[in-house]
Formats: C-alpha cells, structure tokens, sequence
C-alpha cells in the first residue's frame, strides 16, 4: 500500500524517522551490532563466550532473515566460521561465502525443507 502524505512541513520528520525504524529492523545491520569478535572471545549482546578450546564455528540458522544474518555472521567472524548453514523461504537466498542458504517452503512443509533440515542435522 502506498501511502501518499499532503505537503505538510513535517514530510520530511516522517520520512527520517520511517528510514530509522527500517534501519533498526535490518536483522544484518542488527548483527554487526551486537556480536564482535575479539582473539578467541565472541561476545553476543552482554554474554561472552570463550573460543579458545573451541574446535569448529558453525552457523546455523532458519527464518527468512537468516541468509542476511548469516553474510553479517561472516564478516564478523571472518576465517573463524568453519562452516554453517541455513534454511530460508524459497525467494529469500542471498549469496554467502561459507554458509549454505538453502531454501524451503514456508509456511506449508515441502520436500525440500525436510531435506535442508536433515542437511543441517548432519553439519555437526
């Protein structure tokens, strides 16, 4: 639905404050936010977690925001992310250096989603 506003001089107050709210709801821009890597500590948010004995990252994740999750995953881990994989909506893949995108059904299963699904079982 477009939403076609009269002239009013608090046009451009609105069109600021829907370009923030669209920013903040960038689950990328979310990412690279709150998780950061430093040595062999990730933080995520407030909570740290050692990486130091920590053989292998893998990313994993399903949503349809996930595949824009996983390229901010990546460049905040950088050569740390062994690997990763996650499902998105047929339509919602984006291109990832070393996550798998795979895309499935939704919100009705398909045979494509039981098997992205038994793909991401195995990555462990």
């Amino acid at each position: 639905m477009l939403l076609r506003l009269p002239p009013s001089p608090i046009r451009p107050f609105l069109h600021k404050l829907l370009a923030a709210g669209l920013a903040a709801a960038d689950p990328h821009q979310a990412l690279l936010k709150t998780v950061f890597l430093n040595e062999a500590s990730l933080r995520i948010g407030r909570r740290s977690f050692d990486l130091s004995h920590t053989k292998r990252v893998i990313a994993v994740g399903a949503g349809k925001a996930s595949a824009r999750m996983a390229q901010a995953l990546e460049i905040v881990l950088g050569e740390r992310l062994d690997d990763g994989l996650v499902i998105v909506k047929t339509g919602h893949a984006l291109p990832t250096r070393r996550t798998a995108v795979l895309e499935a059904g939704h919100p009705i299963p398909d045979r494509a989603g039981l098997v992205a699904t038994q793909r991401l079982l195995r990555l462990t």
